[in-house]
């Protein structure tokens, strides 16, 4: 068994084994730790929504949703497949979980290495650096494989995304991402709201980057993707190592901002886009934004939720229940429709021009 985990523990070295101290280095230098250990998700590019639509973030971590945290480790505990005894109709035993598990001590006699496995996790390894002050957790499944880092004070300051092939030469890291938490008022850069917590996410095949900053509560308060611009497959891995200095062109694409209340109730959601003149240009030359305003009257009821396209009202939705509401759908110049819905069927539809009802 020791022969496994030796060999396991060797390729890992070698795959990633330079790579901890640069990141772990710059991103302790960078990160202001406090609290509880924070993991965010990963992001993608976002999508224009249509009228009355939601705004959505292509952040794993919807408004209102809190970010994930890794406070425990997976427990032994796994589910079990059943083994009827044939010859014994009245005994049916479950079969155990195959289990390997196996500790590695240091020269001090600390735990250095820990690792586990079974039939239904995938394989986990603690690894602990700097005599026990700094710790990896890596988790490996299939071509995929996750390292988390975590500082001194028990909080995740660093999480790798890699995508392991066969050779050390074919394996790549795909995604970064840098924790911060802040030890005083910070505010956000386009919603000026109060955050505890800054990720920085770079994904090094898309050429991505997404900016997140989370409240004390651990919820979504605002996110910026920027695009980055003229970075080879060569430097890829310097880029990531250097994130700090961004020595490369970043041009914003979205920004999103979200608001809530004393209950934590999403109120207020907005996205910009900005559209450039070509794929390498800086130059921004329109600007597009669609938000959503959502006003709580009645309990147990759906808020009253208006919609603006460009700082313009287009829609505006009133709630008498969950399935009983008025919309009113507005276009140029004082025109709008007036739709009512009754226990989830359409009852009544007017057009009005010039504010004025329309007579067929």
């Amino acid at each position: 068994m020791k022969k496994i985990v030796v060999k396991f523990f060797v390729f890992f070295s070698i795959l990633l084994g330079g790579v901890f101290f640069v990141f772990g280095e710059n991103a302790k230098s960078e990160s202001q730790v406090e609290g509880n250990v924070i993991e965010a998700s990963s992001s993608q590019k976002g999508d224009t929504l249509q009228p009355g639509e939601k705004v959505l973030t292509n952040n794993s971590s919807q408004p209102g949703e809190k970010v994930p945290t890794n406070n425990s480790l997976p427990a032994g505990a796994a589910l079990q497949s059943g083994d009827t005894n044939k010859n014994n109709s009245n005994q049916d035993k479950q079969k155990p979980p195959l289990v390997e598990m196996e500790n590695i001590l240091n020269e001090s006699n600390s735990l250095h290495l820990f690792f586990y496995k079974d039939e239904n996790i995938e394989n986990l390894v603690l690894h602990n650096f700097n005599d026990n002050k700094e710790h990896a957790v890596i988790f490996s499944s299939g071509k995929k494989m996750r390292r988390l880092f975590y500082g001194e004070d028990r909080n995740l300051f660093c999480m790798e995304k890699w995508s392991v092939g066969k050779k050390v030469s074919e394996s790549f890291l795909e995604k970064i991402t840098y924790y911060f938490y802040a030890t005083e008022d910070l505010k956000t850069p386009n919603g000026k709201q109060n955050y505890f917590l800054e990720t920085k996410e770079f994904d090094l095949q898309k050429n991505y980057f997404v900016q997140s900053f989370y409240n004390s509560d651990n919820l979504l308060v605002e996110k910026n993707e920027f695009s980055i611009l003229n970075v080879s497959e060569k430097n890829k891995l310097q880029f990531g190592k250097n994130y700090t200095k961004l020595n490369f062109p970043q041009r914003k694409e979205f920004y999103f901002v979200y608001k809530y209340d004393e209950k934590n109730q999403i109120v207020h959601e907005e996205q910009v886009h900005f559209i450039y003149r070509t794929k390498e240009s800086m130059r921004v030359i329109k600007r597009n934004s669609i938000k959503n305003i959502f006003v709580y009257k009645k309990i147990d009821c759906p808020p009253e939720t208006f919609f603006y396209e460009n700082d313009v009202l287009r829609m505006k939705t009133i709630f008498d229940n969950e399935n009983s509401y008025t919309q009113y759908i507005y276009f140029e110049e004082n025109n709008f429709v007036k739709v009512q819905f009754e226990n989830g069927k359409k009852i009544l539809e007017n057009f009005y021009v010039n504010g004025k009802a329309y007579e067929y």
